[in-house]
Protein backbone atom coordinates (compact mmCIF):
# COMPACT_ATOMS: atom_id res chain seq x y z
CA UNK A 1 0.00 0.00 0.00
CA UNK A 2 1.63 3.29 -0.97
CA UNK A 3 0.54 7.07 0.34
CA UNK A 4 0.87 9.54 -1.56
CA UNK A 5 2.15 12.83 -0.26
CA UNK A 6 0.53 16.44 -0.86
CA UNK A 7 2.01 18.74 -3.23
CA UNK A 8 3.34 21.51 -2.06
CA UNK A 9 0.79 23.54 -2.37
CA UNK A 10 -1.66 21.82 -0.19
CA UNK A 11 -4.02 20.00 -2.77
CA UNK A 12 -3.60 16.32 -4.06
CA UNK A 13 -3.35 15.13 -7.67
CA UNK A 14 -6.85 13.93 -7.32
CA UNK A 15 -8.38 17.20 -5.94
CA UNK A 16 -6.66 19.10 -8.95
CA UNK A 17 -7.88 16.60 -11.29
CA UNK A 18 -12.17 17.03 -9.92
CA UNK A 19 -11.44 21.53 -10.20
CA UNK A 20 -9.87 21.30 -13.47
CA UNK A 21 -12.95 18.98 -14.45
CA UNK A 22 -15.25 21.61 -12.56
CA UNK A 23 -13.70 24.04 -14.59
CA UNK A 24 -14.43 22.94 -18.06
CA UNK A 25 -17.79 22.03 -17.32
CA UNK A 26 -18.17 26.06 -16.72
CA UNK A 27 -16.60 26.70 -19.53
CA UNK A 28 -18.86 24.61 -21.44
CA UNK A 29 -21.93 25.89 -19.52
CA UNK A 30 -20.75 29.46 -20.52
CA UNK A 31 -20.04 28.40 -23.77
CA UNK A 32 -23.45 26.98 -24.61
CA UNK A 33 -25.39 29.80 -22.93
CA UNK A 34 -23.33 32.50 -25.14
CA UNK A 35 -24.39 30.36 -28.20
CA UNK A 36 -27.76 30.86 -27.15
CA UNK A 37 -27.65 34.50 -25.86
CA UNK A 38 -25.61 35.72 -28.91
CA UNK A 39 -28.15 34.66 -32.17
CA UNK A 40 -31.04 36.06 -29.47
CA UNK A 41 -29.29 39.25 -28.96
CA UNK A 42 -28.56 39.89 -32.85
CA UNK A 43 -32.16 38.98 -33.56
CA UNK A 44 -33.80 41.40 -30.94
CA UNK A 45 -30.86 43.88 -32.54
CA UNK A 46 -32.60 43.44 -36.31
CA UNK A 47 -36.03 44.05 -35.11
CA UNK A 48 -35.44 47.06 -32.90
CA UNK A 49 -34.15 48.10 -36.01
CA UNK A 50 -36.72 47.06 -38.51
CA UNK A 51 -39.08 48.87 -35.71
CA UNK A 52 -36.69 52.17 -35.64
CA UNK A 53 -37.65 52.29 -39.48
CA UNK A 54 -41.45 51.69 -39.29
CA UNK A 55 -41.26 54.52 -36.73
CA UNK A 56 -39.53 56.84 -38.98
CA UNK A 57 -41.57 55.69 -41.71
CA UNK A 58 -45.03 56.64 -40.52
CA UNK A 59 -43.60 59.73 -38.55
CA UNK A 60 -42.60 60.69 -42.10
CA UNK A 61 -45.91 60.00 -43.58
CA UNK A 62 -47.84 61.74 -40.55
CA UNK A 63 -45.77 64.93 -41.51
CA UNK A 64 -46.00 64.99 -44.96
CA UNK A 65 -49.84 64.61 -44.08
CA UNK A 66 -49.81 67.69 -41.57
CA UNK A 67 -48.07 69.90 -44.07
CA UNK A 68 -50.43 68.59 -46.86
CA UNK A 69 -53.34 69.79 -44.71
CA UNK A 70 -51.94 73.19 -44.25
CA UNK A 71 -51.88 73.45 -47.58
CA UNK A 72 -54.90 74.81 -49.39
CA UNK A 73 -54.54 74.07 -53.62
CA UNK A 74 -56.78 75.91 -56.05
CA UNK A 75 -57.21 75.93 -59.87
CA UNK A 76 -57.97 79.13 -61.51
CA UNK A 77 -58.50 80.83 -58.30
CA UNK A 78 -59.80 84.67 -58.41
CA UNK A 79 -59.36 87.16 -55.29
CA UNK A 80 -61.49 90.59 -55.13
CA UNK A 81 -60.18 93.20 -52.97
CA UNK A 82 -60.21 96.75 -52.79
CA UNK A 83 -56.93 99.39 -51.81
CA UNK A 84 -56.98 102.43 -49.28
CA UNK A 85 -58.90 104.26 -51.84
CA UNK A 86 -61.45 102.20 -52.80
CA UNK A 87 -60.55 101.32 -55.89
CA UNK A 88 -61.01 97.14 -57.05
CA UNK A 89 -58.32 95.23 -58.25
CA UNK A 90 -58.56 91.57 -59.22
CA UNK A 91 -55.55 88.95 -58.57
CA UNK A 92 -56.27 85.58 -60.79
CA UNK A 93 -53.60 82.74 -61.26
CA UNK A 94 -53.74 79.60 -63.37
CA UNK A 95 -52.93 77.72 -59.89
CA UNK A 96 -52.69 78.41 -56.65
CA UNK A 97 -51.08 77.37 -52.97
CA UNK A 98 -52.82 78.39 -49.56
CA UNK A 99 -50.45 77.93 -46.74
CA UNK A 100 -52.34 78.32 -43.55
CA UNK A 101 -49.08 78.44 -41.34
CA UNK A 102 -47.40 80.92 -43.17
CA UNK A 103 -50.27 83.48 -44.41
CA UNK A 104 -49.30 83.06 -47.81
CA UNK A 105 -50.39 82.46 -51.41
CA UNK A 106 -47.97 81.13 -53.95
CA UNK A 107 -49.47 82.15 -57.72
CA UNK A 108 -48.84 80.21 -60.82
CA UNK A 109 -48.73 82.77 -63.82
CA UNK A 110 -50.58 85.36 -61.82
CA UNK A 111 -52.21 88.08 -63.69
CA UNK A 112 -53.32 91.39 -62.05
CA UNK A 113 -56.19 94.19 -62.56
CA UNK A 114 -56.24 97.12 -60.83
CA UNK A 115 -58.79 99.88 -61.45
CA UNK A 116 -56.78 103.14 -62.21
CA UNK A 117 -57.67 106.85 -62.70
CA UNK A 118 -60.29 107.88 -65.32
CA UNK A 119 -61.48 104.18 -65.72
CA UNK A 120 -58.13 102.70 -67.13
CA UNK A 121 -57.24 99.30 -66.63
CA UNK A 122 -53.52 98.90 -64.83
CA UNK A 123 -52.12 95.36 -65.51
CA UNK A 124 -49.08 93.52 -63.90
CA UNK A 125 -48.42 89.26 -65.43
CA UNK A 126 -45.65 87.55 -64.39
CA UNK A 127 -44.79 83.46 -64.17
CA UNK A 128 -44.79 83.50 -60.23
CA UNK A 129 -45.69 85.61 -57.26
CA UNK A 130 -45.98 85.52 -53.60
CA UNK A 131 -49.24 87.31 -51.72
CA UNK A 132 -48.73 87.95 -48.46
CA UNK A 133 -52.09 88.22 -46.77
CA UNK A 134 -50.43 90.30 -43.64
CA UNK A 135 -49.35 93.22 -45.73
CA UNK A 136 -51.49 93.00 -49.00
CA UNK A 137 -48.03 92.82 -50.68
CA UNK A 138 -47.17 90.64 -53.66
CA UNK A 139 -43.99 89.45 -55.09
CA UNK A 140 -43.56 88.61 -58.69
CA UNK A 141 -40.84 87.18 -60.36
CA UNK A 142 -39.78 85.72 -64.31
CA UNK A 143 -40.96 87.93 -67.35
CA UNK A 144 -42.74 90.45 -65.51
CA UNK A 145 -45.09 92.46 -67.54
CA UNK A 146 -46.61 95.76 -66.34
CA UNK A 147 -49.42 97.67 -69.05
CA UNK A 148 -51.01 100.55 -68.21
CA UNK A 149 -54.35 102.29 -69.93
CA UNK A 150 -52.15 104.85 -72.63
CA UNK A 151 -50.72 101.83 -74.21
CA UNK A 152 -47.76 101.64 -72.17
CA UNK A 153 -45.85 98.50 -71.46
CA UNK A 154 -43.10 97.87 -69.13
CA UNK A 155 -41.05 94.35 -68.65
CA UNK A 156 -38.39 93.27 -65.92
CA UNK A 157 -37.90 90.09 -64.15
CA UNK A 158 -38.98 91.11 -60.38
CA UNK A 159 -41.64 93.59 -59.27
CA UNK A 160 -43.17 94.40 -55.64
CA UNK A 161 -46.87 95.32 -55.62
CA UNK A 162 -48.20 97.07 -52.78
CA UNK A 163 -51.94 96.71 -53.18
CA UNK A 164 -53.06 98.89 -50.19
CA UNK A 165 -51.00 102.12 -52.27
CA UNK A 166 -51.41 100.74 -55.78
CA UNK A 167 -47.47 101.02 -55.85
CA UNK A 168 -45.28 98.67 -58.38
CA UNK A 169 -41.60 98.85 -57.86
CA UNK A 170 -38.53 96.68 -58.52
CA UNK A 171 -34.33 96.99 -58.39
CA UNK A 172 -34.32 95.29 -61.68
CA UNK A 173 -33.48 96.20 -65.30
CA UNK A 174 -36.96 97.35 -66.75
CA UNK A 175 -37.80 98.57 -70.53
CA UNK A 176 -40.58 100.44 -71.39
CA UNK A 177 -42.36 101.33 -74.61
CA UNK A 178 -45.27 103.16 -75.25
CA UNK A 179 -46.51 106.56 -77.06
CA UNK A 180 -43.81 108.43 -75.76
CA UNK A 181 -41.08 106.41 -77.24
CA UNK A 182 -38.78 104.02 -74.96
CA UNK A 183 -36.85 103.75 -71.92
CA UNK A 184 -34.01 101.44 -69.68
CA UNK A 185 -33.26 101.96 -66.40
CA UNK A 186 -31.00 99.79 -64.02
CA UNK A 187 -34.87 100.26 -61.49
CA UNK A 188 -37.99 101.75 -61.45
CA UNK A 189 -41.27 102.51 -59.14
CA UNK A 190 -44.69 103.21 -60.64
CA UNK A 191 -46.95 104.94 -58.67
CA UNK A 192 -50.69 105.19 -58.25
CA UNK A 193 -51.35 102.53 -60.71
CA UNK A 194 -49.39 104.42 -63.66
CA UNK A 195 -49.91 107.35 -63.50
CA UNK A 196 -46.66 108.52 -62.55
CA UNK A 197 -43.17 106.15 -63.18
CA UNK A 198 -39.62 107.06 -61.51
CA UNK A 199 -36.68 105.45 -63.09
CA UNK A 200 -33.19 105.37 -61.44
CA UNK A 201 -29.84 103.79 -62.57
CA UNK A 202 -28.47 103.92 -65.52
CA UNK A 203 -31.44 105.36 -67.59
CA UNK A 204 -31.42 105.62 -71.27
CA UNK A 205 -34.64 107.19 -73.51
CA UNK A 206 -35.82 107.55 -76.89
CA UNK A 207 -38.78 110.35 -76.55
CA UNK A 208 -41.33 110.54 -79.37
CA UNK A 209 -42.97 113.86 -80.08
CA UNK A 210 -46.56 114.00 -80.91
CA UNK A 211 -47.63 116.18 -83.25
Amino acid sequence: MSISSPTPDGFSPPARFAEAIAEVRRRSRLILLLRKALPAAIAAVFALLIGWVMVRSVLTALSDLTRAAAIIHMTNPHFYGQDDHGRNFVVAAREAQRSLRAGEIRLTAPDLKLESTGGRSFAVAAQQGVYEDATKRIGLQGDVRVSTGDGTTFKTQQALIDMRSGTVSGNSPVQGSGPLGQINASSYAIYDRGAQAVFTGQVHAHLVQRR
